[in-house]
């Protein structure tokens, strides 16, 4: 009996000992995914600042350094505020231009979003939009004299 336990204990050492020396691999595939969601983020660079708007003076004409536009790479954006148009001092106000276009001689940023792109079509790299503004001399030139102040909202869609 001690012999047959022995040789048990033997033939298990040995099939143990067997498999250790004879390693094997086994090989399979995984699936991996990623999904790229169409966005945009919006930052103002700067303010738009008229300055000093002085009596008997003409149209003045800003332009702040712009919003920075991030999309994902091939998004039409499409930029817009439906924000009132105008600064305020109390109870008076001075209504101002907004434009995509260098002199804003037209408040031609739309108020409601485009159904066309007014951008170009993004590279998935922040890009620098200027905005313009300009404040017919008309607005100013009766208003008390004081800081005037007012933001806007600006809108993208994508």
């Amino acid at each position: 009996m001690n012999s047959n336990k022995s040789r048990i204990t033997l033939a298990v050492l040995l099939a143990v000992a067997s498999g250790a020396a004879t390693a094997a691999t086994v090989s399979n595939t995984m699936t991996v995914t990623a999904t790229i969601t169409q966005s945009c983020t919006l930052s103002p660079t700067s303010t738009l600042s008229f300055g000093d708007l002085v009596a008997g003076g003409s149209d003045v004409t800003a332009t702040s350094s712009g919003v920075s536009l991030l999309c994902t790479k091939g998004s039409s954006p499409k930029i817009y505020s439906a924000s009132d148009r105008k600064i305020i001092n109390g109870t008076e106000e001075i209504p101002f231009n907004l434009s995509l276009t260098s002199g804003a001689s037209a408040d031609d940023l739309p108020t409601t979003a485009p159904t066309e792109t007014n951008l170009p079509t993004t590279t998935g790299e922040a890009q620098v939009i200027p905005i313009y503004g300009r404040i017919p001399a008309a607005n100013y030139l009766t208003k008390t004299a004081g800081a005037y102040s007012g933001t806007v909202v600006l809108n993208v869609d994508y």
